[in-house]
């Protein structure tokens, strides 16, 4: 299942669900961001699809689909990734992510046994081409 978890989360990197800010409001007395101070009660965000291209979290290859990238050994880097992987929008149950994520590979993986093992492939007819 670890392969299947690296694709999904790879691409939910390359293409995340998300294409707004997820935003955030500064608490009170204010925060340094990135080495500017933001006063309380700002309105600060990040897009996705520009933090899922960083090349300083996610190698200089950033903008290529590479699942490998998440079957690294190397807990640190995993680490980092993980903390700067934001495919949906963070709200206040995003602690659920991983146990989220592990679920879709379950479900996807099963979607892909019942069809590897009871469809007729010659019946398998795409719609739309």
């Amino acid at each position: 299942m670890p392969n299947l978890q690296a694709v999904i989360k790879e691409a939910l990197r390359v293409h995340p669900a998300v294409g707004l800010l997820t935003e955030r409001v500064v608490p009170e007395g204010g925060a340094s961001i990135a080495g500017r101070f933001f006063p309380g009660g700002s309105v600060v965000g990040i897009n996705a699809w520009v933090q899922h291209r960083n090349q300083t979290l996610f190698e200089d290859d950033a903008d290529y689909f590479r699942p490998d990238r998440w079957l690294i050994n190397d807990d640190n880097k995993i680490s980092v990734m993980n903390r700067n992987w934001i495919p949906v929008k963070i709200h206040p149950f995003w602690k659920y992510r991983s146990s989220s994520l592990e679920f879709f590979a379950t479900l996807t993986s099963g979607f892909a046994a019942l069809l590897e093992h009871q469809a007729d492939r010659e019946k398998l007819v795409p719609f739309g081409f």
